[in-house]
């Protein structure tokens, strides 16, 4: 979507890519905590006194509480993930309002509810919004080649403008609307917002560091079990030599500095063998071929020239045969 690829899984994320995909981030998740704040600073004006004090206190303990244990969630599922399911939830947070409102019969237990899942959310959302902050500053400076210090003051320049400004806006159109047309209108409001944001969520990409590490090589960057996208032999798991001269684009890459004049690459469809190792193993893959036009054989002696080569200028093992 950010990157103008007819398919964004296959499409590496650039620097520029990295910035734009942060950006929209920050313009959704600010937008969902700006609903978030105004309702919060509606409550005490909107509901009885009781209701909205035992609402802010059932919201800010469950923002606790969740926020205490969001940190294996994010670790296992992503944090992409989590602030899309993250934001949907919030989403109750602001209709619980809409509904207690519209319908005053059930306005404490619909806005009890809506704080304990609105409050259970922010913590999920908090959460992975920092991881995501994280990924995406040390993937940009890494792709940029830049100190990752800087690199995080200008992230979190960027998603500190954009959540005062769309804080400042949304409360300002709330009481726009209260005084033009109603707290009815205020509510629908707020919670079309949340919704907007919520499914513009879908559309931040998960962010892959590790799916181009041509890019990362290219900056000077160590890059541990990269994974270029494509479609794998399927007959490689039969043949231990099938990994070379075949047609594969599926690899796992270890690429060391540009002070190395070699990188390490292992067919990640070869079986491991018996006697296996950990260090790589030094050989230049080019799609199974150089332009096409190598043989099975012309593969093979490549590869021990360049293996040969790599030993003599004390990079690392020579070449080693899968079989």
């Amino acid at each position: 979507f950010f990157s103008g690829c007819g398919s964004v899984s296959l499409c590496p994320m650039r620097a520029n890519d990295v910035l734009r995909n942060y950006i929209f981030m920050s313009v959704v998740v600010s937008a969902s905590y700006g609903t978030v704040t105004a309702l919060l600073a509606l409550a005490s004006s909107q509901l009885e006194k009781q209701l909205a004090g035992i609402q802010g206190g059932v919201f800010f303990c469950c923002f606790t509480v969740s926020a205490l244990g969001a940190s294996p969630t994010v670790q296992r599922y992503g944090s992409k993930r989590v602030l899309s399911v993250g934001l949907f939830l919030l989403i109750g947070y602001a209709l619980s309002f809409l509904l207690g409102i519209k319908i005053t019969t059930v306005q404490w237990p619909a806005v009890i509810a809506g704080a304990t899942i609105g409050g259970l959310a922010m913590g999920f959302v908090q959460c992975a919004q920092s991881v995501f902050f994280a990924e995406s500053a040390h993937l940009y400076a890494q792709l940029r080649n830049k100190e990752l210090t800087k690199t995080n003051n200008l992230f979190a320049a960027i998603f500190t403008a954009f959540f005062v400004g769309l804080d400042v806006v949304i409360k300002g159109l709330s009481t726009l609307l209260q005084r033009v047309s109603g707290r009815d209108l205020m509510f629908t409001m707020l919670t079309t917002i949340a919704l907007a944001a919520a499914v513009a969520m879908v559309f931040v990409r998960k962010l892959q560091p590790e799916e181009h590490a041509e890019v990362l090589m290219a900056a000077g960057e160590d890059v541990e079990h990269m994974h270029l996208e494509g479609n794998e032999d399927t007959t490689a798991a039969s043949n231990p030599t099938s990994g070379i001269g075949s047609n594969q684009e599926l690899v796992s890459v270890s690429a060391k500095r540009l002070s190395s004049p070699f990188a390490s690459v292992t067919s990640s469809a070869a079986p491991a063998t018996a006697d296996a190792e950990e260090d790589d193993i030094p050989l230049l893959l080019a799609s199974g071929s150089v332009d096409g036009q190598l043989s099975d054989d012309d593969d093979v002696l490549l590869l021990e020239e360049v293996a040969t080569a790599g030993a003599e200028a004390g990079d690392g093992p020579g070449f080693r045969s899968a079989g």
